[in-house]
């Protein structure tokens, strides 16, 4: 089933599929931690299942249900990231392929889905892109990405765009208090930026300690308590693109409360690390945050790319020291 504020995009698809109108591509963005894979799946089902009802949610019990919810459907392939590679292959682009010219074995249709389809290599794209400019029939190409400008404009163009945003607040917090959470759903609903996914993995998960951990490691930074050097070393095998998801988020923080003029014992947004932000606000000159936003912005986007590690986190620690306020 899909979330309950996806509403919108699945009526946005079933009126795409019941009017014929439905793209042998659908490209699935918006930001992480909202639903994006969940829903490719039942799109996925839906388009195989031989009862689909009315609302065009798959009926989880036909012969293909069965086989999809087994996940040995002949008819479906998917493609992700692999635990120890920086990009999607063109090899495994090439499988997919290969996979969409055999013939359908249950139904009419053969469906593949290309989760973070912006982590597709250059080969990989154009690959891709050949499939798309020359789809087999009775085929859908569902690809899902959290960064959809990282895409080639050219397949972005051969695709039928659903665009996921941040949740209804109210959506989001009656399906939080329903998970059986440790924490506040409220308080992790504001640390996840309003996505819900990712206040319930934050629940579940060691990453409260990490985010506090890091924004106690920046002040020590700032405060002349610790070396950037040495401090590298305790955050190189860490996910870069969460750690600047985070600093970027309290940067933000930081900005709002610059902007609006309010007190610096005022909370933040970071309900979690309220106390360090305010150490962060003293420490930090406030005419340089927008240059550390974007500092760190850019680093983003060098975050999935083959780097060195160690060098990657001093220069992020260096984004902060330049911001430090004399």
């Amino acid at each position: 089933m899909i979330y309950p504020w996806q509403t919108s995009q699945w009526q946005h698809f079933l009126a795409a599929k019941n009017s014929q109108h439905l793209a042998h591509a659908l490209l699935l963005s918006g930001m992480e931690g909202c639903g994006k894979k969940v829903f490719a799946n039942v799109v996925a089902q839906s388009l195989l299942c031989e009862q689909a009802d009315q609302q065009g949610m798959p009926c989880s019990h036909c012969k293909s249900c069965n086989v999809f919810n087994s996940e040995a459907h002949p008819d479906y392939r998917s493609v992700s990231l692999q635990d120890d590679k920086q990009d999607i292959s063109i090899q495994q682009i090439r499988d997919l392929t290969q996979f969409l010219e055999l013939s359908c074995s249950f139904g009419q249709s053969k469906v593949v889905i290309i989760n973070d389809a912006d982590r597709m290599n250059n080969s990989a794209a154009n690959s891709l892109l050949k499939t798309l400019e020359e789809p087999s029939p009775n085929t859908v190409i569902i690809l899902v990405t959290s960064q959809v400008s990282s895409l080639l404009p050219t397949i972005r163009s051969r695709c039928q765009q659903i665009i996921f945003t941040i949740p209804n607040k109210t959506d989001a917090i009656t399906w939080l208090a329903s998970q059986s959470l440790i924490h506040s759903p409220e308080g992790l609903l504001s640390i996840a930026g309003g996505r819900p996914l990712l206040a319930k993995e934050l629940d579940n998960s060691d990453l409260l300690k990490k985010r506090k951990y890091l924004a106690q490691a920046l002040i020590s930074l700032l405060n002349g308590q610790s070396n950037y050097i040495e401090l590298a070393k305790h955050w190189e095998k860490e996910n870069f693109t969460t750690l600047l998801s985070w600093q970027l988020s309290w940067t933000q923080d930081l900005l709002n409360h610059a902007i609006l003029n309010q007190a610096v014992d005022k909370n933040y947004r970071a309900l979690d690390i309220n106390k360090e932000l305010k150490q962060l606000n003293l420490l930090l000159n406030v005419s340089k945050l927008w240059k550390l936003y974007d500092s760190l912005l850019s680093l983003i986007k060098l975050a999935n790319h083959p780097v060195n590690k160690i060098l990657f986190v001093e220069k992020m620690l260096l984004i902060w020291l330049e911001a430090k306020s004399k």
